[in-house]
């Protein structure tokens, strides 16, 4: 997410957007979510199915703490992951970042869709102006568990069975909107970009969660910039928030 602060009638008319998707979310309104992560129920095999089912941080009302790094400072993160869809690969959650800007205190949540990486939705990421260079520089971040991928993750017969049995789930995660707050500030407001995204990895063990953000004009050389740490918080049971 890339944010930044004003005072015009722009953040107006941001707000005003969100709110009335999030609404017709919240009620049912809305068919399929936009071609973020395709709904098609091929691609996504049986023994992909029952693998994810058993990774216990990879479940509705997960939550997770931890901080995004930027070039500038850090900030403190919750993520939620509200309703899975196993068959599809696909999920969607709610991110909330702390403080974007150390001058004053601030609460930002975003509503995100995702992809997990499947023979469904391959490595190769094909849209938001990724292409393959800046797909293999990103997933190459996550050195310890896409290593043995590194040299395939873009062949016609890729293994996905050697991808089942990883130790990690691959994900790429799009934030679609801010969730409207109970109340404005009148003073300034943020206006949030959505034309990137994250490379998500997920420790299947720990449930930890380490990401990066990409979008194009973003300093993609920069490995700080809005860089994700997450820690499974197992403990800890939310309600779900389901949008039906």
């Amino acid at each position: 997410m890339d944010c930044f602060l004003n005072d015009n009638s722009i953040s107006d008319v941001q707000s005003e957007h969100s709110r009335i998707l999030w609404n017709e979310l919240e009620e049912g309104e809305v068919g399929p979510l936009p071609p973020v992560c395709s709904i098609s129920s091929a691609g996504c095999s049986s023994e992909a199915n029952a693998s994810l089912r058993f990774v216990r941080a990879l479940r509705e009302g997960a939550r997770f703490t931890g901080e995004q790094s930027g070039t500038t400072h850090k900030c403190p993160v919750e993520v939620v992951i509200d309703n899975i869809n196993y068959e599809n690969c696909t999920l969607f959650g709610r991110l909330t970042i702390c403080n974007l800007y150390p001058e004053r205190k601030s609460e930002t949540t975003t509503f995100f869709t995702g992809e997990i990486i499947s023979e469904k939705n391959p490595f190769l990421t094909r849209k938001w102006e990724a292409d393959f260079d800046i797909d293999l520089l990103h997933w190459s971040k996550f050195s310890v568990h896409f290593k043995k991928f590194e040299t395939t993750f873009n062949d016609d017969n890729f293994d996905y069975e050697a991808l089942l049995n990883a130790d990690a789930v691959f994900m790429r995660w799009k934030e679609l909107l801010v969730v409207p707050r109970g109340t404005t500030d009148s003073e300034e407001s943020e206006i949030c970009s959505f034309s990137g995204f994250y490379y998500i990895c997920m420790d299947k063990e720990s449930g930890s969660i380490e990401g990066y953000y990409y979008q194009k004009s973003a300093n993609v050389n920069d490995s700080g910039y809005q860089s994700l740490k997450l820690d499974f918080q197992p403990d800890e049971f939310m309600g779900v928030f389901q949008i039906r």
